[in-house]
């Protein structure tokens, strides 16, 4: 059993989190243009598709229309409710908390790369950082037993008095 000191889990955790942020200015500057390309392409065609309105669109038209809708909805760009105020999904804090659920194997979410330079450094980010985030939450898991331990004891001293059975008895009230 190796106990890591706090410093190291102090130091670790800075590494983990500046690795976090890097991840996500890399996610940002990968992925941003594209969105933003995707974004631009969507405003031209509901400025296309709202002009047409007023003519008759006829079966080519509407298939490419709707083609052309489903990829950007795919590269994540909500055609219905987009202004210029829309936030991206590659902004720093998304890319921030995209990062996070990479690492952590929690999983993508509503939001992943679309682009093929973001999935590959997708994968290699996430080789690199989920033995990170095990390694990390190893030694925080070590520190909250040790925490634990010395409340259990603090509890058993100041409780039940010396007294074992009792606090057999307590902690079943506390399961109950």
């Amino acid at each position: 059993l190796v106990i890591m000191n706090g410093k190291t889990v102090g130091i670790i955790s800075f590494i983990f989190i500046i690795y976090l942020l890097l991840g996500a200015v890399l996610f940002h500057f990968i992925e941003s243009p594209n969105e933003l390309a995707k974004m631009e392409e969507a405003k031209e065609m509901r400025v296309e598709l709202m002009a047409n309105l007023t003519d008759m669109l006829t079966d080519d038209q509407i298939e490419t229309i709707v083609t052309n809708l489903l990829k950007i909805t795919a590269a994540g760009v909500n055609f219905l409710n987009m202004n210029e105020t829309s936030p991206t999904n590659w902004d720093i804090n998304s890319a921030f908390f995209f990062s996070g659920t990479v690492v952590t194997t929690i999983g993508f979410g509503n939001n992943a790369p679309s682009t093929q330079m973001g999935r590959n450094f997708c994968i290699i980010y996430a080789l690199i950082g989920i033995p990170l985030c095990g390694f990390l939450l190893t030694g925080i898991g070590e520190k909250l037993g040790i925490l634990a331990k010395k409340l259990e004891a603090m509890f058993y001293d100041r409780v039940t008095c010396g007294y074992p059975t009792l606090l057999r008895l307590t902690y079943i009230s506390i399961l109950l």
